[in-house]
Formats: C-alpha cells, structure tokens, sequence
C-alpha cells in the first residue's frame, strides 16, 4: 500500500509498512503525538511509553506492525485519516501498552530567546507541537525600537525614550539619574505598578505555553522569582541543570551578565561558572547570553560590543559542546560562530522576528 504525498512535499518512508508521509503531514503527526504525550498521564510517562511512540513515530522505521503495538488500524498512521479515530486507538494503546524497542532517533526542537512580550507570537510557535526552549527575557520593559513596554506604561512615554536615548549611548549613570528623577515622592506607588505589569505579562507567557513541551530559563530582564511562581506547573523552568531532550542532552544556564543596572536576572561570572561547571558535558548548552567572541556581541545597530559572558567562553573552550544556542544581543554583527568545534547560535530577537530556530 502507498498514499501519495502533497504535490511537491518531500516524503519520508516507514520501512516496515511503505507510507509516504509528506512534511505537512509530518507536522501534524508531530503535534498530535505531543497532545499524546502531554495527555497520557504521569503512568505513561514513567513507563515511557509517550516518548517511545513520539519518537519512533516521528523517526519513521519499525513502529506500524510490530507486536508490541499488534498493529494500526489501516491509515491511522497518516494525518489526513480521522483524527479522533487515531486519537481513541493511540491513547487506549498507550495506555496499556509498555513499548520496547530500539534507542530513539534524536528529534527536532524549537528555540526561541528575547520574546519580551511578543506572547501571541509565541503561542503560534508553541502550538506546532514541537519541544521548545525559550531562553530567557519574556519580559518587555522597553522596546529600543518603539519605546512600548512596562517602562512607558508606569513611567510614561517620555520616560521610556530618555532611557533609550542614554541605554544606546551606554549613559548608565544618566539613566540612574533619569529613575531617581521619574520615582520622586513616588517610589512605593511604581513600585506596586511595576509588579503588576511583570504579573500580567507573566500570566500572559503562562497562556501563551499552556500545553505545550515547553523549557524555560531566564534572561537579564526577567524577574526569576516571579517567573518561576507563574509559570511553574505550566512549563518545566531549567537553570543549571541537564534534560534529555528528543535524545539529546541539553544543559541550561540562565541569567545576564553584571552590569550597572544591576538587573534582577543578572548573575555574576562567578555564579554562571559554577553553573555551568556543574553542567559538565552536553549535546547543546543553552544560555541567554552570548560567550566573549566579539561578533557574536556586538550590535551593529548601536555600533556598541554589547557585555558577554567569558566564563563562558571558557567553558566552551573545555567542553566543545556541538551546539550553543543563546540570545540577548538583538541585532549581533554575527549570528553564528564557531569556537573549536562548537557551533554558536544566536536564535534572534523573537519580538521582532516571530521566528524560531529549529535544531535537527
């Protein structure tokens, strides 16, 4: 038996039972297998078996007839047969099946950093059914292009472009005088008005990721405590640990750099090189910010080298990772770069782009 892929569409080929499944097709696999797996239940999880079938599925050989599964119903395996009649078969087979069979094939995921607010936009990216890692800065206090954000709604428009006049400058101490100046007589009331802000747009990022394989870690503007109240529960919030992702190992650290505005999701080098000394070896380190490799830090609408992590260039100089994957620098000179065998990744600025970055 063959079914035809869309006009066009590239196709890939299950061995053991000849379907030709198109990349529109596979999407949809992808996405439902993840409603599978987020549905299933923690037993199911335990036992493996959601991962199991996500990733052979996906990964294509050896799943249609094998004997743990007794079989499909025939065309269940494609998008386009009856998705409810897939979906009933599929959970009742997960739910009584415990799946053996050969090592996963290491599968794609999304990454995204610096969302700042961009929440609709995540939620599209979100809803495509593939793991995603957000990499910090879901906040948006000032956008540097249009002066939105919680800066201008608590302090005022004229506020937020003072401050971005003095940030492009690198004029920290006129904006520490430009805060004191705006929160005179003022202090506990912006206070209060800013935390909101941060809540809102927090619950705003909880939504947005309600029922997806989301990672989350923080960036320089995020509020980390506040974050991990929010989003705890909805999404996994990763620093400074490893996670096997679609067979991949992946390890996390959060936080900006220091720097004079003394940011709450800032950490200090000392704290970042025990983090990601504790990480060890990875597949794919994941930060916020950029390793001290000057095109990979230097914004070149600013024409400013932007602050960088060396400790973690160092650790990259150790370790070699394959991957490196990380934002904060929003318009970089370079987005890629490779230090020894480790290829660096600047997965853009999300608020702008709406795009994110798939690694295969």
């Amino acid at each position: 038996m063959s079914l035809s892929t869309s006009a066009g569409a590239p196709a890939r080929h299950c061995t053991s039972f000849p379907v030709k499944v198109s990349e529109y097709e596979l999407a949809g696999v992808r996405a439902m297998a993840n409603s599978l797996r987020m549905r299933c239940g923690p037993a199911g999880r335990d036992s493996g078996v959601v991962d199991h079938f996500r990733r052979s599925w996906i990964a294509g050989p050896g799943i249609w007839g094998g004997s743990a599964w007794g079989g499909l119903p025939r065309g269940c395996g494609v998008v386009r047969a009856d998705r409810l009649r897939c979906w009933d078969v599929l959970r009742r087979r997960l739910a009584l099946s415990a799946l053996a069979g050969p090592a996963a094939v290491p599968g794609p995921m999304l990454i995204v950093s610096d969302v700042h607010a961009a929440f609709t936009e995540l939620a599209a990216v979100a809803a495509l059914g593939e793991p995603l890692l957000v990499l910090g800065d879901l906040l948006n206090f000032v956008d540097y292009r249009t002066g939105a954000g919680i800066a201008a709604d608590v302090y005022g428009r004229d506020h937020a472009l003072e401050f971005i006049r003095n940030r492009k400058k690198g004029d920290w101490e006129a904006n520490r005088r430009l805060w004191h100046r705006s929160s005179a007589g003022r202090l506990q009331e912006l206070a209060v008005r800013t935390r909101d802000s941060v809540l809102r747009q927090y619950a705003s990022a909880r939504e947005a990721l309600t029922g997806s394989e989301a990672y989350v870690t923080f960036g320089n503007v995020d509020w980390p405590e506040e974050m991990r109240a929010s989003l705890s529960g909805t999404v996994r919030m990763v620093d400074g640990e490893v996670v096997e992702i679609e067979g991949y190992s992946v390890g996390f650290a959060g936080g900006g750099v220091p720097t004079p505005a003394n940011a709450r999701g800032e950490v200090s080098h000392e704290a970042m090189a025990a983090k990601l000394e504790a990480l060890g070896e990875v597949d794919i380190l994941c930060t916020h910010v950029p390793p001290s490799v000057a095109p990979l830090h230097r914004d070149v609408v600013t024409g400013v080298l932007e602050r960088s992590s060396p400790v973690l260039l160092d650790y990259l100089l150790t370790y070699q990772p394959p991957f490196h994957y990380f934002g904060d620098v929003h318009q970089p000179q370079a987005y890629s770069w490779r230090v020894g065998r480790t290829l660096c990744r600047n997965v853009g600025y999300f608020r702008a782009t709406a795009r994110a970055v798939r690694h295969e």
